[in-house]
C-alpha cells in the first residue's frame, strides 16, 4: 500500500511471533528495528535486500505494543504491532 509509506507488516496482531514484513519497492541494506513504545528497544537487524516477503521472529519478547521501524538510505517508515503470544 503505496499511502503508508509501502510498508506492510503482517499479521497484526501476531500470535506466535512470526512477523511478516514487505516493502512496495526494493530497499538495500536497511535496518529492522523494534521498539518498546517506551522507546526500549528489543530487536534490530539489517537486511541487505527488501526484495521479496521478509521475515522476523520476535517470539522471544514479551507480549505486547511495540514500533516497527525500517530504515535505510532514502527511505525511513514505521508501523504499530501487537505481539501475543
Amino acid at each position: 500500500d503505496l499511502s503508508n509509506d509501502g510498508l506492510s507488516v503482517y499479521p497484526n496482531p501476531s500470535t506466535d511471533g512470526l512477523v511478516a514484513i514487505e516493502t512496495a519497492e526494493d530497499i538495500p541494506n536497511a535496518e529492522v528495528s523494534v521498539y518498546t513504545l517506551s522507546g526500549q528497544l528489543v530487536f534490530e537487524q539489517t537486511v541487505p535486500s527488501f526484495n521479496e516477503r521478509k521475515f522476523i521472529n520476535l517470539s522471544n519478547i514479551p507480549h505486547g505494543s511495540y514500533i516497527i521501524r525500517i530504515k535505510a538510505d532514502g527511505y525511513k517508515a514505521t508501523r504499530r504491532i501487537v505481539v501475543n503470544q
